[in-house]
């Protein structure tokens, strides 16, 4: 599998931020113990053995597995990727309501 990374990497505590300034309302980003992430699910009714492949796949996005350098992202877009501000606030755009 190809992780086609963008130019610039960036946190969740960020991504949270951008959020919130996009949204106009308070988003925090809480990172939890992996065996807390997995009872989180598990809480909700997933079984086990599924509620650990996001806690897994959270824990090696925490060891960095997933940060790619270089701009495969820009290079497959044929154009500059968005900055995090510009997808964030894209994306909020298009879900909200539409103004008749």
């Amino acid at each position: 599998m190809h992780e086609p990374g963008g130019s610039k990497s960036f946190s969740l505590t960020y991504f949270a931020q951008e959020v919130s300034d996009a949204t106009g309302k308070s988003v925090n980003h809480q990172d939890l113990p992996e065996e807390d992430f997995s009872h989180l699910f598990m809480g909700a009714g997933v079984p086990e053995a599924f509620a650990e492949i996001p806690a897994n796949s959270d824990r090696g996005i925490a060891r960095g597995e997933l940060l790619v350098g270089g701009n495969a992202l820009e290079t497959l877009l044929g154009r500059p990727a968005p900055t995090l501000r510009e997808a964030v606030h894209t994306a909020t755009a298009a879900l909200a309501p539409q103004q008749a």
